[in-house]
Parts: C-alpha cells; sequence; structure tokens
C-alpha cells in the first residue's frame, strides 16, 4: 500500500504542517520520509478533502470585484481598494497610500522598470517610504520636457521613484509630441534619445497610467497636444491613451498621425514586459475597460467605486 493510501499517516502530516506549523523539510526529518513526499501527501490531503483551506477576506466586495474583474477581462492580477466616499485627487492620493505596499510585491529586486506619465503614478511614488537599495532602475518611456515642469512627467516620475527606493534613474530629454513625423524622426535618432527609447525595450516591468481623450487629461496636458489633435482622435473613435498608444472601445490600436508624432514606446513595444496598470475614477471608466479589453495588463490596482462601474 502507497504511503499516500494511509489515512492515518496522511492526517498526522496535516497536523504537523497546518496546526504545529513546522516545514516541509523538519516533518521529513521528522517522520523519515522524503521531502517530495511529503509535498505529495499534502496535496493528496487537498484533493481528498481531508483538508480544506478557508480564506478570510477582511473586506468581502473588494474579493467580489476583483474575481469578477478577473473572470470579465481574463487579467492575472487585480488589486481593489474601497476609498469610501473619496472621489477625484483625494481618491487618487488615498489609492496610492494604501497601495503602496504592493510595490515590493509587484516589482521584484534588481528590475528595470519602465514608468510613464501621471498623477496617480506621481502620487503612489509620492505615498513610497524610503527603502533599502533593491538595485532598482527607472527608465522614462515618453518624453515631456514641456516649459512648465511638472513632477507627473515621466522623467520625474522616474526620479521620485528612484529616491524613494535607492535606486538608479534615467532622463529622456525630449518633449512627448513633436508637430511634424520628419521632426520626430530626427530627433530619435539622437544618440542620447535613442538609448534611452532602447533601454526602455529591456524593461522587466512597466508602471503605467491609463489616459482619457480629453482637454483636461494628464495624456493630452502632458504632450501638449493642439485642439485639432484632439478633435483627429475623437474622430477616429479614440477612447484611452496607454503608453504612447491610442485606443478605441474595443481596446483596438489606432493607427493615426498623432500617435506617430510621440516620442516614446508604444504598448506593442512593450509586449514581453510585465505591464501593471494604476488608474482610477469615473471619467477613466470607458478609457480603462478599454485598455482592459485589449488585454495589454498583466496587473491592475483600482479602487471598488471604479471595478463596480467596470462590472
Amino acid at each position: 500500500m502507497s504511503i499516500l493510501d494511509n489515512t492515518k499517516f496522511t492526517l498526522l502530516v496535516c497536523e504537523m504542517f497546518y496546526q504545529r506549523g513546522l516545514s516541509q523539510k523538519q516533518i521529513a526529518q521528522e517522520l523519515v520520509i522524503s521531502r517530495s513526499q511529503v509535498c505529495r501527501i499534502l496535496a493528496a490531503a487537498l484533493e481528498k478533502r481531508l483538508v480544506t483551506i478557508t480564506l478570510h477576506y477582511p473586506n468581502p466586495d473588494e474579493s467580489f470585484y476583483q474575481k469578477k474583474i478577473n473572470e470579465k477581462y481574463g487579467i492575472g492580477e487585480v488589486y481593489i481598494y474601497d476609498t469610501g466616499e473619496l472621489r477625484g485627487i483625494e481618491e487618487m492620493n488615498y489609492l496610492a497610500e494604501v497601495s503602496k505596499n504592493l510595490f515590493p510585491v509587484i516589482v521584484k529586486d534588481n528590475d528595470k522598470v519602465g514608468v510613464m506619465a501621471g498623477r496617480t503614478l506621481s502620487a503612489l511614488a509620492k505615498a513610497l517610504s524610503k527603502s533599502r537599495n533593491r538595485g532598482l532602475q527607472f527608465v522614462p518611456l515618453c518624453g515631456g520636457t514641456g516649459s512648465n515642469g511638472s513632477d507627473w512627467y515621466a522623467n520625474a516620475v522616474a526620479e521620485n521613484f528612484s529616491e524613494k527606493t535607492n535606486g538608479r534613474y534615467y532622463i529622456l530629454n525630449a518633449p512627448q509630441y513633436c508637430s511634424n513625423i520628419e521632426g520626430k524622426n530626427m530627433l530619435i535618432k539622437e544618440p542620447s534619445i535613442k538609448e534611452i527609447l532602447e533601454l526602455g525595450k529591456t524593461c522587466n516591468s512597466v508602471l503605467i497610467g491609463i489616459g482619457n481623450i480629453e482637454s483636461d487629461s494628464t495624456t493630452i496636458e502632458a504632450s501638449n497636444l493642439l485642439k485639432s489633435d484632439i478633435n483627429t482622435l475623437k474622430s477616429l473613435g479614440a477612447i484611452a491613451s496607454i503608453c504612447s498608444s491610442y485606443l478605441d472601445k474595443d481596446g483596438k490600436i489606432i493607427d493615426c498621425d498623432v500617435a506617430d508624432r510621440i516620442v516614446g514606446l508604444s504598448i506593442e513595444e512593450l509586449k514581453n514586459t510585465k505591464k501593471i496598470g494604476i488608474a482610477q475614477g469615473k471619467s477613466k471608466i470607458e478609457a480603462i475597460k478599454s485598455v482592459l479589453k485589449g488585454g495589454y495588463l498583466d496587473v491592475i490596482i483600482t479602487t471598488l467605486s471604479t471595478a463596480k462601474l467596470l462590472i
């Protein structure tokens, strides 16, 4: 008879592991069996329902909508935080504060981390506590050195993250948006700019905000788009912006002159990178839906109020 068929022995192993808190290695040494046998016994106990595991969620609504978004959009890692009645900037700042402890979980030591422009990303960087040097490098994935300096441009966001993590950051000395394609193509041939864009393609993970196509949005403000450009995007059905790409309501990338003039990496150029999106707010619901439908994210961090509207 196999060791796996002995119920009493199986229950003994389970008691040692689940109730006494011994490690698999300690159990193997005490019972004079191999660690792999301990592992198989524990797995068999779950399969035979000799052991059941119950998770106690502090906030059932958060876990309910995490599962719903996972099921509807097929995204693996969903993190939802209840921000109560807060909305607007207060909600954004609170989301950054409560989700800051996720950062060391979703961004691994020695990662090369790409960052986009965005107020939410800037808020997250500010919310982080100072940490030890984890060997992190932060690479801006789009330009944005306009005449009016801002702490939510990609360069500033990269610098803020590196300061909090004792990491290293790079600077992309270029505007996010050029007035014509010829100027953009000349600009990206400059060695210092080309180097950063190529470095961005090698990132292990990317922190991404999600923008909508409204004149007061961060995306539009950072890129200094003209009103005619905004009208062109809307006429083509643009709903969302992610990295240097514009998407329609179904999550399909829109090919257009406006996108071709952006100095930065498109979402397609980051397909082999872990993409972490953080976004919230009623005004961004359709944009977030578009990004999720397109399957562009591996991780989404949002608020409970936003999650309810997404479902």
